[in-house]
């Protein structure tokens, strides 16, 4: 089986402001915030270097050990297949093939209760 090389997906929206991103998937409607570290990350899973290369490279830039970079990168890349990041995997149960469709794996749908509006009493 060949390294896995991770890719964020093309459709999410992102916006980086002082080395911190801002992540909305249209497909969820949800909101993500990454800071720097993440970030950093974020920007390197683009599908050319396995897990391992560019932890080595984080490592080397920060001045740190290969071994506990790798396993802080390795908790994040679990984070951004959780939340749906990576191409082949997509939010709430959907995984997504190499030509962008979806399929779902379950009828999985978040809902977002709003709090009942007040109202003024005289």
């Amino acid at each position: 089986m060949p390294a896995l090389k991770p890719k964020v997906r093309s459709d999410l929206s992102v916006v980086e402001m002082e080395g911190e991103a801002v992540i909305y998937d249209e497909l969820t409607g949800q909101i993500h915030y990454l800071n720097r570290t993440a970030t950093i990350v974020f920007n390197l899973c683009d599908g050319r270097s396995t897990i391992p290369e560019f932890s080595k490279d984080i490592a080397a830039a920060f001045s740190l050990k290969p071994p506990a970079v790798e396993r802080q990168v390795r908790t994040l890349i679990r984070n951004f297949r959780e939340a749906g990041f990576l191409e082949g995997t997509g939010p709430a149960g959907t995984t997504t093939s190499s030509n962008g469709s979806r399929s779902s794996k379950a009828a999985t749908k978040k809902s977002s209760k709003r709090p009942p509006k007040r109202t003024k009493r005289s």
